[in-house]
């Protein structure tokens, strides 16, 4: 799987490459680290461990996050959750500002298959549509459907990949969970202040 800034990626399980896949698709991710150096940290005891994080993801506002992917049943026998919270204090603010665990209860089968559309998207080379209806999104009060919007092409396919890259690129939001199809509503994204 290649990531944001176009670099291979690489995982040690599907639960990873999973949890990978719904990172890479979020338009504000920019930098997805596999497997980053390892932190020191000092364990319940007070002897010096290591402990190598799974992700290392860098969001477009510059804060960073260290993520560790884990299944549930591990976190519980090893109580890991408990160690991670030990190995978050202390985490130097210059190698993240947060720590987030995540396990196979936090990433749907929807998501999952979301984000491979999400990203299979941003390879279409059809600008005109993408163009024209990022000016028609500029517009948009409230919510509407993919399909809608898609008409707006006058197109007989309807556009539906044309407004799912909108979505890819973080101009539309999806509105609640599920699968993306043509009756998912979608709003504006939120506009930075100038």
């Amino acid at each position: 799987m290649v990531g944001p800034d176009r670099r291979v990626l690489n995982f040690e399980s599907h639960l990873e490459r999973k949890a990978a896949s719904v990172l890479v698709a979020r338009p504000d991710i920019v930098h997805l680290w596999d497997q980053p150096p390892a932190v020191n940290y000092k364990d319940y005891d007070g002897s010096w461990r290591r402990h190598t994080f799974d992700f290392l993801a860098t969001r477009r506002c510059g804060t960073k996050f260290a993520i560790a992917v884990k299944p549930t049943e591990l976190v519980k026998l090893r109580k890991f959750d408990a160690l991670l919270r030990l190995i978050a204090q202390q985490v130097p603010p210059s190698y993240a500002t947060g720590v987030i665990l995540v396990t196979e209860k936090m990433i749907s089968d929807d998501d999952f298959s979301n984000s491979l559309l999400l990203r299979s998207v941003l390879s279409d080379t059809d600008f005109e549509a993408y163009e024209f209806l990022t000016s028609i999104v500029m517009s948009l009060n409230g919510a509407a459907t993919i399909a809608n919007l898609g008409k707006t092409l006058k197109r007989q396919n309807g556009g539906f990949r044309a407004v799912v890259r909108l979505i890819s690129e973080g101009i539309l939001v999806k509105v609640g969970p599920g699968l993306l199809s043509p009756k998912t509503l979608v709003r504006a994204a939120e506009r930075a202040a100038a």
